[in-house]
Parts: C-alpha cells; sequence; structure tokens
C-alpha cells in the first residue's frame, strides 16, 4: 500500500467517494484519487465478474491483488495484468 500510494499518490487526493457496500456480500467499492479500490472480505467466497459501477473512464486494470499466490492469497481469482 506505501507503494501505491507513493506511485498513485492516493493520500493526497482530495477525490474520495464510496461507490457500493454489500453488506451480504461482503463487498467495499470505493475510489480514491484516480484509483477504484475493491475489498472483498467475504472469507469464504472469491468473486469473478463482479458487477462494478463507477463514473471512471478508464478502463480497469489489476494492480494489486491479495488474492495472488505472491501476496498470500488462494489464487482464485483470474485477471489479466
Amino acid at each position: 500500500m506505501i507503494a501505491l500510494d507513493t506511485k498513485y499518490n492516493i493520500l493526497g487526493s482530495n477525490h474520495q467517494y464510496v461507490r457500493s457496500q454489500h453488506e451480504s456480500d461482503q463487498v467495499l467499492v470505493y475510489e480514491r484519487g484516480d484509483l477504484l479500490f475493491v475489498f472483498n472480505f467475504n472469507p469464504n467466497q472469491s468473486f469473478e465478474e463482479y458487477p462494478i459501477y463507477s463514473r471512471m473512464s478508464k478502463t480497469a486494470e489489476v494492480i494489486l491483488s491479495t488474492d495472488d499466490q505472491n501476496t498470500g492469497g488462494h489464487g482464485r481469482v483470474a485477471h489479466q495484468r
């Protein structure tokens, strides 16, 4: 997270918006600066093709996934880098 802030100045951005909260899915989506954060707090379910709505005009790209095995995750979610 520190490397992300160094590269994208997340903490220095005034733009922040909670895009969605799904209590039953245990998913939180929010925007901060030019980044879109998607957090899955569900310990039992990974989601692929989860519908996320944003007004950001850029195509989404995964820059950090805690589901990746190199970050200690289960490696259950496929994505392109």
